[in-house]
């Protein structure tokens, strides 16, 4: 058996095409950090939806096992959308958190758990994860001109299984 490398962005573009058989209207994108502005920004120029993103940071470091024919990876993925500019940490939370994005990301963590290419460890419930809301997210990490709410996913542990050629 020969070696075929895992491409993390199109499965998980795969399983963001299954959220959006819930949340038709989220648009996914993958870049380095430093380029989220610049992306985004290009798209609403020519008058692209872009939120609600899925937004997947890369550089992705993989580990691939010879043994169980697996790649793991650790993965940063925000899920973010407009806000109105002038309302509170709390108002932003009621109004645009609870009910837009963490619908989009508990169904993304579904999405990710049906997925075939995805090795379900140890048959968790949900695979490991940190994640923090972050009301305000323009001067975080997120660097475009827009008022922005996110929520920061961060340390998703993934094994994909690795196609053989």
């Amino acid at each position: 058996m020969a070696f075929k490398a895992v491409s993390v962005v199109s499965v998980i573009a795969s399983v963001v095409e299954d959220v959006r058989k819930k949340f038709p209207e989220v648009y996914y994108s993958h870049s380095r950090i430093n380029e989220l502005g610049t992306v985004v920004k290009s798209m609403m120029s020519v008058n692209k939806k872009v939120f609600p993103l899925i937004y997947l940071v890369e550089d992705i470091e993989m580990s691939t096992g010879s043994e169980d024919s697996t790649t793991s990876v650790s993965l940063t993925i925000y899920f973010a959308t407009t806000t109105k500019l002038k309302i509170r940490s709390e108002e932003r939370t009621k109004e645009v958190i609870e009910p837009i994005l963490v619908p989009i990301y508990e169904e993304f963590i579904n999405a990710l758990c049906r997925n075939r290419s995805i090795r379900n460890e140890y048959k968790m419930l949900w695979p490991s994860h940190k994640a923090v809301n972050i009301p305000f997210a323009e001067g975080d990490a997120l660097f475009i001109d827009k008022s922005l709410d996110a929520i920061k996913v961060s340390d998703l542990k993934l094994k994909f299984i690795n196609s053989q050629c």
